[in-house]
């Protein structure tokens, strides 16, 4: 990797901001599946039978929620959690971005006072994977190509150098 224009400090994400982003996309994209079922409840409870607002409620409280938690747990067992809350650091040039890990310490079980270190491995994502760039508050998103929740988190905070070139670099990295 040749030229690299920025760099970041070492930094991770958090599992419960992972999980934020990746329910508040699918809220936006599935939001409409649970309004037009209640809807339904209090129309068909209103028309036919008052037994559908328990339905509504059943939904509500017990469906929904569920439906919730097996996407957090989905979410939150696969390889871009991995790589968005693992301690890294990030390289962006012109060939692509580079994320290099920070070791992981991982303590072995059967005697608490040794630990083993794990060195996972570098990742390169070329130019052409990158889909689109959007500024979200504090952060970066880079969403990347191969999946709907695939995307690299930036804070601000973490860069080394001019922010604003930064900004002014990365806004015109999408391919």
């Amino acid at each position: 990797m040749k030229n690299i224009f920025f760099e970041t400090d070492v930094f991770n994400m958090s599992t419960n901001q992972y999980i934020k982003l990746i329910l508040l996309q699918m809220l936006v994209k599935w939001c409409w599946i649970p309004v037009i079922l209640i809807l339904c409840c209090v129309i068909l409870a209103y028309t036919i039978n008052v037994a559908f607002v328990y339905v509504a409620l059943m939904l509500v409280f017990i469906i929904i929620p569920t439906v919730l938690m097996f996407a957090y747990f989905y979410h939150s067992s696969s390889t871009e959690a991995r790589v968005a809350i693992l301690r890294k650091s990030i390289k962006i040039s012109d060939s692509g971005i580079l994320i290099d890990f920070e070791p992981v310490e991982t303590v072995v079980y059967d005697d608490s006072s040794k630990s083993k270190v794990y060195q996972p491995q570098p990742i390169f994502y070329p130019k052409n994977d990158v889909v689109s760039v959007c500024i979200m508050g504090n952060y970066v998103k880079i969403i990347l190509r191969g999946g709907r929740y695939k995307f690299i988190n930036i804070p601000l905070t973490q860069i080394k150098g001019d922010v604003n070139d930064f900004l002014a670099y990365i806004l015109q990295y999408n391919s």
